[in-house]
């Protein structure tokens, strides 16, 4: 299976780590956490060839499959999306985030397109990447208060970053002081951007990680993940400092419960209604606050 997908034009990861029911064109799915895992059928597995990132995965999270990817195929453009989160490039739709049980035939030739379409997207640009969401605090303070996030996580992987590259200073300092916040850990580049960023993450979590053991501290669950998602956003900013072409496109969410559909119907994410239920909320002892569009309602 690795030989077949080799010199793509356009190569989407599908990240998986169970079942998927759905597949988009031009995505290959795509298991993270081979290696601590029993396969899921029909995937390529993060291992093999430069696969010993593999057994990270409990802190990586989809990183594992990306890093695979760096370091092991060719394409065009890189890409990246969930087995339950798509990127939609439906341009007639209105809202940023759509939340589905499941997509009937017609949806997806809808909602996800033909390869051929996807691709005359691309030559447009040089990244695409779904809609940023307005959370209401800046990026800082949102990794700082959101569960299972450390703050001086946050800190550490900035320092680290600003000393290993510090033409990305200001573009850090810029996105986590501002609202709009990228996440998921998906998108689509060009070959040369994609290259780039992986070369620029992974030397910055490595040493987050080696810096975390020297002081004798375990990196938490999904934690490299989690600054990862928060580097995908500097990363854009940083592009954004420079002629490079980048679109924004809503994004899909499939086998989502009733509870995430009605929310997304009466509170949609970026509204004002969401954001004023999300300080009614904040002041509510107890109450717990509206998950943004990348969180599940479990």
């Amino acid at each position: 299976m690795l030989t077949e997908i080799q010199n793509q034009q356009v190569l989407i990861g599908l990240c998986c780590h169970s079942h998927f029911s759905v597949v988009p064109p031009l995505c290959v799915p795509m298991q993270g956490g081979a290696r601590l895992h029993p396969p899921v059928r029909g995937a390529l597995p993060d291992i093999g060839p430069n696969g010993e990132i593999s057994a990270k995965n409990h802190t990586y999270c989809e990183l594992t499959v990306q890093y695979y990817v760096w370091k092991n195929l060719s394409a065009e453009y890189y890409g990246f999306c969930h087995y339950r989160r798509f990127f939609c490039f439906d341009q007639t739709v209105s809202r940023k985030y759509l939340a589905k049980k499941r997509l009937s035939p017609r949806q997806q030739q809808r909602y996800l397109r033909s390869g051929q379409e996807i691709v005359r997207r691309l030559q447009g640009c040089d990244v695409l990447i779904p809609y940023p969401e307005d959370m209401g605090m800046t990026v800082a303070e949102h990794y700082g208060s959101a569960k299972g996030h450390q703050k001086q996580d946050l800190e550490l992987f900035l320092q680290i970053l600003s000393a290993l590259f510090p033409e990305l200073t200001r573009a850090a300092e810029t996105y986590v002081s501002q609202r709009m916040h990228y996440f998921c850990n998906m998108f689509i580049m060009r070959s040369a951007c994609f290259q780039e960023y992986c070369r620029i993450l992974f030397a910055c979590l490595e040493e987050f990680d080696r810096r975390k053991a020297a002081a004798g501290e375990a990196v938490a669950p999904r934690t490299d993940g989690y600054l990862g998602e928060r580097f995908l956003g500097i990363y854009i900013t940083y592009l954004r400092e420079k002629p490079f072409r980048i679109q924004e496109t809503a994004r899909i969410d499939v086998e989502c419960p009733l509870k995430k559909r009605l929310l997304y119907h009466l509170f949609p994410p970026e509204s004002h209604r969401r954001l004023w239920a999300k300080k009614l909320a904040k002041q509510m002892p107890g109450r717990r606050r509206l998950p943004g569009p990348h969180e599940s309602l479990r």
